[in-house]
């Protein structure tokens, strides 16, 4: 489709952004990390088995186009705080 071809550079910034946040969370441990949420629904034989990086790849594996866009403007894109000239 000749309009994602137009958009994959950005596409391709947004997913190595989004995995290397996700990995700092991993490393950190943070508290309100969707990711470590999903993390949470998985069984001991998938922590066991699965490297951090596989763990990091399978979640936004699993995204819908809406909750990858959602995901990295509340990561990466500054609230509106109601301001207008």
């Amino acid at each position: 489709n000749k309009k994602i071809k137009t958009e994959s550079a950005k596409i391709e910034f947004m997913f190595t952004q989004l995995f290397n946040t996700y990995y700092t969370h991993l490393k950190q441990k943070v508290s309100n990390s969707a990711f470590l949420e999903f993390l949470k629904d998985k069984n001991e034989e998938y922590h066991r088995n699965t490297p951090p990086k596989r763990k990091i790849i399978d979640f936004i594996a699993g995204m819908t186009d809406d909750f990858f866009n959602n995901q990295y403007k509340q990561l990466f894109v500054p609230q509106s705080f109601g301001y207008s000239l």
